[in-house]
């Protein structure tokens, strides 16, 4: 009879695919290969490493005491620590005082029960800071990694360090047949190297003695999705992102201060390179065509505001409300009400003396004349409203300023006809004057349907606006507003896109493409006599961030937008850019903006901090966020300089 074994058959694991960047991999790898065949070095392609592990510390160190072991040439050092448990501090702690208590006694010679007694005592010392003051125990790993291209050379730097070290009694040793791990501990974590064939306890300091160790300045940012901006004062990387989330950074807006000639542009065109190479969408405005060589190179556009490329209908009606707790939905009559008050803003700029009745009369005709289009109602339901659209409807749908200024002259002959009060008839005159100056004198820029193509898909728009700036001071202000308000329309409705993707888990906050506003020189849009833009741009700069857009400015110093002598309801107005603004990069300036530069920003710099703002060179920056404050070295190269043309 035969027996039978019934065998279980095994599941298959599915097979793991690994993505292998192998291009990455052969940047990073080490030239020529490396082997651990040997006892006590590492050989690699150009020679021979060996690893010096710091075993024990003297009882007694000065201040600055891992200097000496850091600042070595030649040599790489790798400090690893991590913080004991309290528990077990305390248990170590109970257990060698025990032991050195037990040798005061034991001890045959005066000299090792003296020693046996100055140990208990530091350590009762120590055992009090623990227990009362919160010392807490740092387990630490030094390690001197020392390279040669042949052995004995090495065994020569090694043993000169070693001797070195010993004379300040620290004891340190090469292990054997460990140079595979002691290699590996460059570049894994401490909680990795406790699960090596090797591990071994580290060495305890109580944190105090860590801390006054080192010059502990070292600063550095490394944000996740960043690019390499500068270089801090202390040598570190300043790898940012200014859509970077986190607890205290959650908005992205950012402001640049700074003298001519000393990089504000460069600076902004670093930024913008790296939302270009992100496929961001990139809206900016530009007086002298600083940016038209980069903006021409990324294949962008460059549109005129002065009626050259097209016009722009102030009477298009644009998304720029939103409802809901997510504002997922377009609002509708939220963004009419919108349209209504820009309209009445643009008859403010092109009528400077207009009161506040003449506004009403200007609100009551333009309300009136939508509805006369049927492209509102009275008392209008929402679903008439979907059904007509209102916002972002195609430019032919839309009414012109000719149209409207017949309308006014029709509803004012009627009016007069029945008859009106003269303060009204004044008032209607105003309106009409307006209006006919706008049609008539500067037609090519307000009358006519938009007929600036279409620019929403395109990655990279700037206006230039050195021929608008010739126009009269109203003019100007209105079609920079206009403008402004086209940009938001286009955040929105991108943003509003880009945010249910997210929330359908379609993609992540890193992967979506987000929206950047560049205004260099931005006080020729923000300033006293533009308070309506001031007013705009906060708002942007309270509520993109909802859709994924930030706002970054540049400009000489705060006195070009505060200048002394304003009410303070302007000035307050114009103080909130500051204040919503995350990211400051303060570069070099006179001495005589400094006392305007801390009614800005208040605390936010030391008096010393304020003193190196006016001690800068060209290129550096003292940056400050809510998690950071630091010194940057901006690097552009060669190449990113030559593309950048003028006004680096």
């Amino acid at each position: 009879m035969k027996n039978f074994i019934l065998k279980k058959s095994r599941k298959t694991k599915p097979e793991k695919t690994v993505n292998i960047n192998k291009e990455f991999l052969s940047i990073i790898a080490p030239e020529g290969g490396v082997t651990f065949k040997e006892d006590r070095y590492v050989k690699t392609g150009n020679g021979y490493e060996a690893c010096i592990h710091i075993i024990d510390t003297p009882v007694n160190v000065g201040q600055y005491w891992l200097a000496d072991i850091i600042n070595r040439d030649d040599t790489v050092v790798v400090l690893d620590v991590v913080s004991e448990n309290r528990a077990v501090t305390l248990k170590k702690l109970k257990k060698a005082m025990s032991e050195q208590q037990s040798r005061t006694f034991e001890e045959r010679t005066i000299q090792e029960k003296y020693s046996a007694q100055y140990e208990l005592e530091v350590l009762e010392d120590l055992n009090r800071q623990i227990a009362e003051q919160g010392e807490i125990i740092k387990e630490i790993h030094i390690r001197i990694y020392v390279a040669a291209s042949d052995t004995e050379t090495l065994d020569k730097k090694v043993g000169i360090i070693k001797e070195d070290l010993d004379g300040r009694s620290f004891r340190s040793s090469v292990f054997l047949f460990e140079e595979k791990d002691e290699w590996l501990s460059k570049i894994i974590s401490i909680d990795e190297q406790k699960k090596l064939a090797s591990k071994r306890p580290g060495k305890g300091v109580p944190a105090s003695t860590l801390g006054a160790g080192y010059f502990l300045d070292h600063t550095f940012l490394n944000d996740t999705t960043g690019f390499p901006l500068a270089t801090t004062a202390t040598g570190g990387s300043f790898i940012w992102d200014i859509f970077t989330v986190n607890g205290k950074r959650t908005f992205f807006n950012a402001i640049v201060l700074g003298n001519m000639g000393m990089g504000k542009s460069t600076l902004l065109k670093l930024i913008e390179e790296d939302a270009y190479a992100k496929n961001y969408f990139i809206r900016g405005y530009d007086k002298v065509r600083d940016y038209e060589f980069l903006v021409k190179q990324q294949g962008g556009k460059y549109l005129t505001l002065d009626g050259t490329d097209g016009k722009l209908n102030p009477l298009d009606i644009y998304a720029t409300a939103t409802k809901g707790e997510e504002a997922s939905e377009i609002d509708i009559r939220g963004s009419f009400q919108q349209h209504i008050s820009k309209v009445c803003t643009l008859f403010q700029f092109m009528s400077r003396d207009a009161t506040d009745s003449d506004l009403k009369v200007f609100e009551q005709l333009l309300i009136s004349f939508y509805i006369h289009k049927k492209l509102w109602g009275k008392n209008i339901s929402d679903e008439e409203l979907e059904r007509i659209g209102v916002v972002n409807l195609a430019p032919e749908r839309y009414p012109t300023m000719s149209e409207f200024l017949h309308y006014a002259e029709q509803v004012f002959k009627v009016k007069s006809q029945e008859g009106i009060s003269t303060n009204m008839q004044m008032m209607y005159e105003k309106v009409i004057l307006t209006l006919r100056n706008m049609v008539e004198s500067y037609g090519d820029v307000f009358d006519g349907i938009t007929t600036m193509r279409d620019f929403s898909d395109e990655q990279v728009v700037f206006f230039d606006i050195r021929g608008l700036s010739n126009m009269k001071q109203q003019v100007f202000h209105a079609q920079l507003y206009m403008s402004l308000t086209l940009i938001w329309n286009h955040a929105v409705q991108h943003g509003m896109k880009v945010k249910r993707m997210i929330e359908a888990g379609e993609i992540s906050f890193a992967e979506a493409i987000k929206t950047l506003i560049l205004i260099d020189e931005c006080h020729n849009l923000i300033n006293e006599s533009n308070i309506f833009a001031v007013e705009t741009i906060t708002n942007f700069q309270r509520e993109m961030r909802k859709f994924l857009a930030g706002i970054l400015f540049a400009t000489q110093s705060p006195n070009e937008m505060l200048p002394d002598g304003m009410d303070s309801s302007t000035q307050s107005k114009l103080r909130t850019v500051f204040n919503l603004t995350q990211y400051k990069f303060l570069m070099g300036m006179d001495s005589s903006v400094i006392p305007k530069l801390k009614s800005v920003m208040e605390e936010t710099f030391t008096q010393n901090e304020y003193e190196i703002i006016t001690a800068l060179d060209k290129g550096q920056a003292l940056y400050y966020d809510r998690e950071h404050k630091m010194l940057l070295d901006i690097e552009a190269s060669d190449e990113q300089l030559a593309r950048y043309k003028g006004g680096a």
